[in-house]
C-alpha cells in the first residue's frame, strides 16, 4: 500500500514500531540498520537515537527489582531494552542501576537459550555505591556464541532461604555474527561518534557500554549524561541516570 506524502512523517516510525511488535521470526542482522524511516531526524543531533530492531518479541526485561522503595529494598533496573538486545562483542559488559546501596549479597546469573542450566551463576562483590553499576563478561572467560539468545540476571539476596524473595532483574542479549557486523564497519573504537552508530544499528548494548565508558573516563561531561539519558529514555527507562547525576554533583 502506498502511503501518501500528506500523511505526516510520524507515522512511518509508528507503523514500524507496530511491526516490530508483532513481528517475532529471527531475521538478518542487516535489516537491523533499516528500522525506521531514513527522513526521521532526532530532536537534538548530539543525542543518540537508539533503532530497535524489527522481528524480536517484547517483554524481555525482567523488573522484579522495581519493587523497593526509599526506607525498604533497594530499586535494581537492569538497562536493557523490553526485547532482545543485539551485541557485536565476544564479551561484552552489561549494566543495571542500583538506586540505594544495602549490604545484601549480589547474584548474577547468565543462561544460554540452549540449556536450563546456567553458564555461570556467581557472586559479585556488593555495590559500594548507588547508580549504574557493570558486570563485564570478560572477567568471567565468558564469550557468547553468534547467533544464540541468553539471559541474564542480577539478584540482591534478600534472604538466602527464600529465593523467591530475591529482587531480581535482567534482560536478553544475542550476539550478531562478526561478518554481518564487520560488513557494516564494527565493532568501533569507543568514541562519541561510535555510541549513535551503535545505537542507530540497533546495537544496544554496545551503545550502552561506550556512552556508560565514557562517562566513567570524563564523569564530569553532562552532555554524555545526556545522552544517556535519553538513550535510557528511548526504552522507557526515564529517570534512571538522575539520581546517579545528583549523587556526583551533575544534575
Amino acid at each position: 500500500m502506498r502511503v501518501s506524502p500528506s500523511i505526516p512523517a510520524i507515522l512511518a516510525p509508528l507503523c514500524l514500531a507496530l511491526s516490530w511488535v508483532l513481528c517475532a521470526d529471527p531475521i538478518p542482522f542487516a535489516a537491523i540498520a533499516a528500522t525506521m524511516a531514513a527522513d526521521s531526524m532526532p530532536p537534538d543531533r548530539d543525542m543518540p537515537v537508539y533503532k530497535p530492531p524489527k522481528g524480536t518479541a517484547p517483554r524481555s526485561r525482567i523488573d522484579d527489582g522495581i519493587r523497593g522503595s526509599p526506607g525498604h529494598e533497594p530499586t535494581i533496573v537492569a538497562l536493557v531494552p523490553d526485547h532482545v538486545g543485539f551485541t557485536i562483542k565476544k564479551d561484552p559488559t552489561l549494566y543495571w542501576y542500583l538506586h540505594r546501596v544495602m549490604p545484601l549479597p549480589v547474584r548474577f546469573t547468565l543462561i544460554d537459550s540452549r540449556s536450563i542450566r546456567p553458564i555461570i551463576e556467581v557472586m559479585l562483590s556488593p555495590p559500594t555505591r548507588p547508580g549504574v553499576q557493570r558486570v563485564p563478561l570478560r572477567e568471567f572467560g565468558i564469550t557468547l556464541d553468534p547467533g544464540m539468545q541468553y539471559r541474564w540476571y542480577v539478584s540482591l539476596v534478600v534472604d538466602a532461604n527464600k529465593p523467591s524473595g530475591d529482587l531480581v532483574t535482567g534482560g536478553m542479549i544475542e550476539r550478531v555474527d562478526f561478518n554481518e557486523g564487520s560488513a557494516l564497519g564494527f565493532p568501533l573504537d569507543c568514541e562519541k561518534d561510535a555510541v549513535h552508530r551503535y545505537a542507530e544499528a540497533g546495537l544496544w548494548y554496545d551503545a550502552i557500554s561506550c556512552i556508560s565508558e565514557l562517562i566513567e573516563s570524563n564523569p564530569h561531561d553532562a552532555l554524555l549524561r545526556k545522552q544517556r539519558a535519553f538513550l535510557l529514555h528511548q526504552i522507557d527507562l526515564l529517570d534512571v541516570d538522575q539520581p546517579e547525576s545528583r549523587q556526583n554533583g551533575h544534575r
